[in-house]
């Protein structure tokens, strides 16, 4: 997945000079649609961060979808760009302004966490009723919850297959019962896979607010020391208070 040296936040504000507006929509997930009245030209793009760096084939996308229209050429979308990285009342802070640590991400105004690909999962606005704190436990959800779920999916799961083994007489027509038992091991599969996932131990950084309270996971394999290294700079950056 390659990126280029152009943000989302400079594509959204050179898109708008060339006429276009945008609506968010739900398109498999949160999407921007940018329409053209004067040519009927549409681009819809995934939402990103604004200080996210765009993606090649987007761009290219773009370019092509402009030229086609005879809405721009690659020139003069070329300077629009350079321009909306410079000016505009809707000037977007460099990359450099976002600190990450595993999957969270931190700004001035935001802080997020991210999925594999680097795309916001949860973002909660900063705002000076926003409150952090480092906390390590359980990082998925409640152990007791996933016990009561993951434990009777495989018991049961592994009951049917005893019983289905163990009483089945000498004229039972076995072919049923062997389709069944890959079922079966699936279900006691995925009752082990919930109970252990709800036992997982890790960092994860509390954002609470006045009707917000949600846990960001740091994701496995991220240390206490770089978590200490990340949240200084945080404090020291943004002049934020997490608590540990």
């Amino acid at each position: 997945m390659t990126r280029t040296a152009v943000t989302y936040g400079q594509l959204d504000r050179a898109l708008h000079s060339l006429g276009f507006t945008s609506r968010l929509i739900n398109l498999q997930g949160e999407a921007r649609d940018y329409e053209h009245k004067n040519s009927g030209a549409q681009i819809i793009l995934p939402s990103y961060l604004e200080s996210d760096k765009v993606q090649e084939y987007h761009l290219s996308m773009v370019q092509a979808t402009l030229e086609e229209c005879g809405i721009s050429d690659p020139a003069d979308f070329a300077a629009k760009l350079d321009e909306a990285s410079k000016t505009g009342p809707g000037f977007v802070e460099p990359r450099t302004d976002f600190l990450e640590c595993g999957q969270i991400r931190i700004s001035s105004k935001l802080v997020a966490e991210l999925d594999g690909r680097g795309r916001p999962l949860i973002r909660v606005p900063l705002s000076s009723e926003v409150e952090l704190s480092l906390h390590f436990g359980f990082r998925i959800f409640p152990t007791v919850i996933a016990a009561g779920c993951g434990f009777p999916l495989f018991a049961i799961g592994l009951l049917e297959i005893l019983a289905l083994l163990c009483f089945g007489e000498g004229d039972t027509n076995w072919w049923p019962v062997v389709t069944m038992i890959p079922l079966l091991l699936l279900q006691a599969y995925f009752g082990i896979w919930i109970l252990c996932q709800g036992c997982k131990r890790g960092f994860y950084l509390t954002v609470k607010a006045r009707r917000l309270n949600v846990n960001l996971d740091f994701r496995k394999g991220v240390t206490r020391t770089k978590i200490e290294q990340f949240l200084q700079k945080v404090e020291l950056q943004y002049g934020l208070v997490v608590v540990r």
